[in-house]
Parts: C-alpha cells; structure tokens; sequence
C-alpha cells in the first residue's frame, strides 16, 4: 500500500490531509479543554460538537455541487487558506474571554469542510487508476488513525507548555501547509467543468444540478444498495458512539488510564488493517469486503456487550478497528468507483449528507433510550445496524445483482 505514495500528486495532497488532520485533532482535544477549565460548563463545551456537525446535515449535499460545478484542486486550496484565516480569531480568546468566538470559529470551519471534503473525494480518482484507489482511501485511513494516536498526546503537549495560543497557530499552518501541498499538485484543467468554473449559479440553477446529481443514485443497483448499507450501519454507530464513553467508563472501572488505553486500542486496530486494505480488495469483491466486515463488527460489538469485562473488551476493541476501517473505506471506495466523474462530487456530497443525518438520528435514539434500557443493552442495540448493513451487501452480492 505504501507503494501509492510513489506518485507525486497523491503523495502531495496525502501529505497536506495528514498534516491538517494532525492539527485538527490538536485543536479538536485542547479547545474543548480549554472551554471547560474557564467557565466549567458541560453545557457550553459539549455545543461545539453540536455547531460543528449543523453544517454537515445542511451543506454536504450543496458542496458536492460546487465541486462538480468548480475545479476541485481551487476548492481544496481556497478552503484550506480560508480555514487557516479563521482560527485566527480564536488568537483573541485568552486576551478577551468571549467565548462565543469559539463557536464562530467552528461553525466556519464545519461550513468550509463540507465545500472540501467533496472536492478531496472527487479529486483522488484523478490522481491514481482505478485499482489504486482502495489503496489511497486506505493509506487516507492509515493517516487518519496516526494522526488520532498521536494528536492528543502533542495537543496535551502544547496546551500545558505553551497555552491555547500555540494550538490555534499550530492548526493554522497545518491548514497553510496543505493548502501549499494542493498548489502544488499539478493535473491537466478538469474539461468537465471548464465552461462552469468562473460562474455562480443561480438558486435554481444550483438546485436543479443537486437533484439531477441525486437522481443518478437510485439508477445505479450498486450505488442504491451502498448507500442503504452505509445508512443502517452509521444508524447503529450512532448509537454506539453516544454511549461508548460510559459504556467504557464502566468496563474501565472509572480507571481514566484504562480507559485511554482501551479507546487506544482501536486506533492500533485499524492502522494495522490500513497496511492490508490495498491486497485484500484485489482479492475480495468491494461488497463482499464490506459486508463480512460489518457482520463481524457486530459480532465483536455484541460479545463486548455480553461478557463486559476489561481482558475481552480490550481484545475486542483491537480486533474492531481492522473491520470498522476496512466498511469505511470499502463503502466509500464503492461510491467513488461508481459515481461519474460529472456527478462524483454531489454523490459525495449525498453520501456525507446521509452519513450525518443517520449518525445524529442513532446519537438521538442512544440519548432518550439510554435511561430506560441501560448502557449494555443499547451498545448491543448498536451492532444491529451494522448487521443489517452487512448482510444487506452479502445478500445482494448472492443473488448476482451486484457486479464488480
């Protein structure tokens, strides 16, 4: 899989995602933090997670469009100069206390991301073949989870040696350094878009090239049947996730350093399975990979939730991340491959949008049922969804509706 970073455009915009993720979690762990230890409201620190996610149900879609509409490399560009501009109003933070900057600032950056994350998805077709691509997804994965190991421990680093100031600067040039890898990046003008990119579309305009884009969804079996699968499996996730922290806590016995290892143990998981991704969709069917992968995900998930204690959820936990990235990346590889480069961008722009609406539906389910059936439960609840989502792909690939 590391072969992939040979060639230079992907190698280039590889190295500007990994250096921008790195300090996204930097940001991500010691803003919350900081929050926190000056008006010790769970209240106020938990609404960033609520600022930063509005934008993905509203926008995805409509990005997808501009990066169908825009040349992507431009978009990748002026978002990430952009992202790096408005950090720095968070500069002001420990001089002035108006915390409401904290919420302008991540509402403006979520808005950015989804005009990016379309563009980024869209681009990497053009800068590997097609049997490349599970491999880049992959080495993205790989980055993903690195940058998760390693950006809490720099960012607890930095924010005790050196204050919240070093963290805003450190996630501003990691924007600045992206954006610098994508200039760089040199492809041939995207003739799709070239009569397109210098103009604005209307509202009607825009609204009728989002729904001719999503219309090119259900006309496609497999593209139909990948997004069904993604949506039942991030519904459980959901679910999962909202309740993992006390569902760990209690495993962990209140251990704070239990806990860190156990959550730590997934991210080996996964970066071990990253460095395998590439061989194993050359030997499996993209559905095939994704539908085992789910249905052994909600196997461990349920025997975590059956025997609840520490020497099985750590193993458990481990073994998670392997197939959690392997769907991920599996699912979004489908789409890429499917979607017409015309059209990749708001498909892209769909698949996030769903993502995040399924995800906040099981978020929203976790919270109301969670006092009323109790943490085990709904994180065995959770598995289900990814079980429908994996025999769903199983199922389709068996009656030969589905073809490579």
């Amino acid at each position: 899989m590391l072969a992939i970073l040979r060639q230079r455009n992907f190698a280039l915009l590889w190295s500007g995602a990994f250096i921008s993720m790195l300090g996204d979690w930097v940001l991500l762990i010691a803003l919350p933090l900081f929050v926190y230890q000056r008006t010790g409201s769970a209240m106020a620190t938990g609404a960033i997670v609520i600022v930063e996610s509005v934008p993905g149900l509203l926008l995805s879609s409509i990005g997808g469009v501009f990066a169908d509409r825009w040349d992507r490399r431009r978009i990748m560009i002026l978002t990430d100069f952009l992202r790096a501009l408005n950090l720095l109003q968070l500069l002001l933070l420990p001089l002035t206390n108006w915390f409401w900057l904290v919420y302008t600032a991540a509402a403006i950056e979520s808005v950015l991301s989804q005009f990016f994350n379309p563009a980024s998805g869209a681009l990497i077709p053009h800068v590997v073949s097609e049997d490349q691509l599970a491999a880049a997804n992959g080495m993205n994965a790989f980055s993903g989870q690195i940058t998760r190991l390693l950006g809490p421990t720099l960012a607890g680093t930095l924010f005790t040696l050196k204050g919240i100031q070093s963290v805003i600067i450190a996630d501003c040039l990691s924007y600045v350094l992206s954006g610098i890898m994508s200039l760089l990046v040199t492809l041939p003008p995207e003739k799709t878009r070239a009569a397109l990119q210098a103009t604005m579309p209307s509202s009607k305009a825009l609204w009728q090239e989002w729904k001719q884009g999503l219309a090119l969804i259900p006309r496609d079996h497999m593209l139909y049947i990948a997004f069904i699968m993604v949506a039942a499996a991030v519904l459980g996730d959901g679910i999962i996730r909202a309740i993992s922290t006390p569902f760990l806590s209690q495993v962990a016995a209140g251990n704070a350093l239990v806990f860190s290892w156990i959550v730590t143990a997934q991210g080996g998981g996964a970066v071990a399975g990253s460095l395998v991704i590439g061989r194993l969709n050359k030997l499996l069917h993209p559905f095939l990979l994704c539908g085992l992968s789910a249905v052994i995900i909600s196997i461990l998930g349920s025997i975590e939730a059956l025997f609840f204690s520490l020497p099985v959820v750590f193993a458990c936990t481990f073994l998670l991340g392997a197939p959690i990235m392997f769907f991920f990346v599996g699912s979004y590889t489908v789409i890429q491959q499917r979607a017409s480069d015309e059209a990749r961008g708001r498909i892209l722009g769909a698949y996030s949008a769903v993502s995040a609406c399924c995800s906040l539906a099981g978020l929203i389910i976790s919270t109301l049922l969670t006092a009323l059936l109790g943490v085990r439960i709904l994180f065995a609840l959770g598995q289900v969804g990814y079980l429908v989502g994996g025999l769903l792909a199983l199922f389709f690939l068996r009656k030969g509706n589905i073809k490579r």
